[in-house]
């Protein structure tokens, strides 16, 4: 496996390495620190995957790194947030992700799968029948954000937020913010 990390945080970019490593046989991991050191090793090696990370640095756009690289080239967009909607030959990870999530998340991807929602999501999806918004409204709910604050954030109303959380408390047989908790470490989101 040919691997080339765009990722401008060392310990980020070293932990990553590590994980991969962990995973699946490596052939060569060439790193890059900005967006356009990553388009210079696109053009310069083959490779069979690239980690991007939402944050890194550099004038170009990322729709542009995505073409440069070879039509079977798998990239993994590292986002910093929830992010549904990228090109298809793209997966995307949370970087908040425990690293249990982030090893079920590699071992997925290295056997060709493409992850468009974080881990924690599809499990929270599957385990409770959760639409996307609510699983949203979970995790707000469970980084401490009020309802107020997750209304803000999600650009919805106050009593939408509401009227989801009582749905995820259906859905998931939650009566506390104990049981919210629970849960939210069952799925490996704390």
């Amino acid at each position: 496996m040919r691997v080339l990390i765009g990722v401008n945080h060392a310990l980020m970019r070293y932990g990553l390495i590590q994980l991969i490593k962990d995973v699946h046989e490596v052939e060569y991991i060439v790193t890059a620190e900005s967006k356009e050191e990553v388009l210079k090793a696109l053009r310069k090696y083959p490779f069979d995957y690239l980690f991007i990370h939402e944050a890194i640095p550099g004038a170009l756009n990322f729709s542009s790194i995505v073409q440069e690289g070879e039509p079977e080239l798998h990239i993994v967009f590292i986002a910093e947030s929830s992010v549904n909607e990228m090109k298809q030959r793209v997966s995307v990870v949370q970087e908040s992700m425990d690293i249990d999530s982030w090893m079920r998340a590699l071992t997925r991807i290295m056997k060709g799968e493409r992850i468009r929602r974080s881990a924690v999501q599809e499990e929270l999806e599957m385990a409770g029948g959760l639409s996307s918004r609510e699983t949203e409204v979970f995790q707000l709910k469970l980084e401490g954000y009020s309802v107020r604050d997750s209304a803000r954030f999600l650009g919805i109303k106050s009593k939408t937020v509401e009227n989801h959380r009582r749905n995820i408390s259906k859905k998931l047989h939650l009566k506390s913010n104990k049981d919210w908790i629970k849960k939210g470490r069952e799925l490996g989101y704390l």
